[in-house]
């Protein structure tokens, strides 16, 4: 599992919870089916739900989903939005999603010929703020769009390069609850080693937020040649 410090309120998973919650909901539907139907179409149904529920996720896998979020390139240097001014390389993401969305700069990577080499690894989150808005925000909302401004440690310097950026969805319902419980017992651990006593006692806190599988998405080419 990949996770933020908790006092940022950002944890992250490595696998879709959906299709976890889907296995862990399979026995809870079956037990139903059994005390409704006679014991060959329970049988028949139970069958049939495997392949619903267990191969859902792996069918889509395969399918190709469109990418949350288009992702793009500003500028370097300082940036003058209707007056807000920042300092750094600007990017512009669009979020496509009914889904809040952590968004953290990855890597950027340079062009070598006809390959992508990758010339530095981040873990940078960005903040991004509404175009002529002052505040930025720590996540970008279902279905907005704004700027975000960020100091790279390896800016790129003569030559042509892209910016990947880890793209995670705030879970919600069923996947967030299911998450909170999951992940309690290490919480808990955490804060009594730590004695950290941010690390909240209740599961169901609203502080912290949980993302599910993530998604990489590359910028345009920059030429800085």
């Amino acid at each position: 599992m990949h996770k933020r410090d908790v006092l940022s309120g950002r944890q992250f998973t490595n696998r879709g919870v959906e299709q976890e919650d889907q296995r862990l909901l399979a026995p809870l539907i079956y037990d139903h089916m059994a005390q409704q139907t006679s014991w060959g179409h329970t049988l028949h149904m139970k069958t049939v739900l495997v392949f619903l529920l267990l191969g859902y996720g792996c069918l889509a896998e395969d399918t190709i989903q469109p990418l949350p979020i288009t992702f793009r390139y500003i500028q370097t240097g300082e940036f003058n939005d209707q007056g807000y001014i920042s300092w750094g390389t600007t990017f512009w993401a669009t979020n496509h999603t009914t889904n809040e969305l952590a968004v953290d700069l990855s890597a950027i990577e340079c062009k070598v010929g006809s390959n992508w080499v990758t010339q530095c690894r981040l873990t940078q989150p960005l903040q991004f703020r509404p175009a002529g808005k002052p505040m930025t925000q720590p996540f970008l909302a279902a279905h907005t769009a704004g700027y975000a401004t960020a100091k790279l440690s390896c800016p790129p310097v003569g030559t042509i390069w892209r910016a990947k950026a880890m793209v995670a969805p705030a879970l919600t319902g069923l996947s967030a609850t299911a998450a909170h419980i999951r992940h309690y017992p290490d919480l808990l651990k955490r804060r009594i080693q730590s004695g950290n006593t941010n690390i909240p006692l209740n599961p169901f806190t609203t502080n912290t937020t949980f993302f599910g599988s993530s998604t990489f998405v590359l910028s345009q080419e920059v030429s800085e040649e």
